[in-house]
């Protein structure tokens, strides 16, 4: 006897649920690999390799100061979550995994830094020894970094993302690799991290995406279709974010001045982002 799909919502739920959960896993050796660095990165923590390593670091000039001031700025919250929303232009769930990606994350992020607090570079070496970009960070806790756990959430979401698209191939895949380890090392280059930190920070930003995204798609499957008032009800509160968002961006002093300009272009393409997506339902209005 064949039943339709509207006689059993339930198994509908649970099967698109289970799909969902199936997009956001990953190869298990990415996460032997996120481990590994942060084994290494703990055991660096505490050794003279982390002082050599960073002293190094300091010596070759790869980018000029410009480019590190402005590729660290992708590792603040407000700016993963501009990316996200922006890059978010069907159902909000990535939005709502980057939402709690950052505010969770942050919040553990900081529990760690206080509770097993450790000094800044700029602490313990002298500023001849660093060429500092910015202004510097001197008394806040400096394992694991949070604008590296920043930047690995960021690409592993919007890897999740392009893979759920169906759009991940392995040239994105590594052109996001590669984003994601520059907007992390730009914590070493500016001077406000050790290495270690870096590599304990960027495993557990991109666990914690992992943990979000997972949550967000057993809470919030994709519906086939969006009727118009849902569809309506999401423009609006995404707008609503990404304008704040905006005001977040133009009103933080990241202590970069070198990266003003990029900061600018970040809040404007929320702002942009907002409108384009306003369009249709202003018409709808109008009509």
């Amino acid at each position: 006897m064949h039943v339709s799909p509207k006689s059993q919502p339930h198994a509908l739920k649970v099967s698109t649920a289970q799909c969902n959960i199936e997009l956001s896993q990953l190869p298990r050796w990415i996460w032997w690999v996120a481990l590994a660095i942060m084994v290494l990165g703990l055991g660096i923590h505490r050794s003279d390799l982390n002082m050599a390593w960073m002293l190094w670091a300091h010596t070759q000039a790869f980018f000029p100061d410009f480019f590190w001031a402005s590729t660290t700025l992708l590792g603040f919250g407000w700016a993963v979550l501009i990316v996200v929303t922006v890059f978010d232009r069907e159902h909000g769930r990535w939005a709502v995994a980057a939402l709690l990606t950052v505010v969770f994350g942050g919040l553990f992020v900081a529990f760690v830094k206080r509770v097993a607090y450790h000094p800044r570079p700029l602490s313990w070496l002298n500023d001849s020894n660093l060429q500092v970009i910015g202004e510097p960070i001197l008394h806040s806790g400096s394992m694991p970094s949070g604008h590296a756990a920043g930047a690995a959430a960021l690409i592993t979401l919007l890897a999740l993302a392009l893979r759920e698209r169906g759009q991940l191939d392995k040239t994105r895949l590594y052109i996001l690799v590669l984003s994601g380890f520059l907007v992390a090392w730009s914590r070493v280059a500016v001077g406000a991290h050790w290495p270690a930190d870096v590599m304990v920070g960027a495993p557990l930003g991109m666990a914690l995406a992992v943990g979000a995204y997972r949550l967000v798609h057993v809470w919030m499957p994709h519906p086939p279709v969006l009727s118009l008032a849902h569809d309506k009800h999401r423009r609006w509160w995404l707008c609503t974010l990404e304008l704040a968002l905006a005001a977040i961006c133009f009103g933080t002093d990241t202590g970069q001045p070198q990266a003003v300009w990029f900061q600018g272009f970040l809040g404007s393409m929320a702002i942009v982002s907002c409108l384009v997506r306003l369009r249709p339902v202003m018409k709808l209005a109008f009509k």
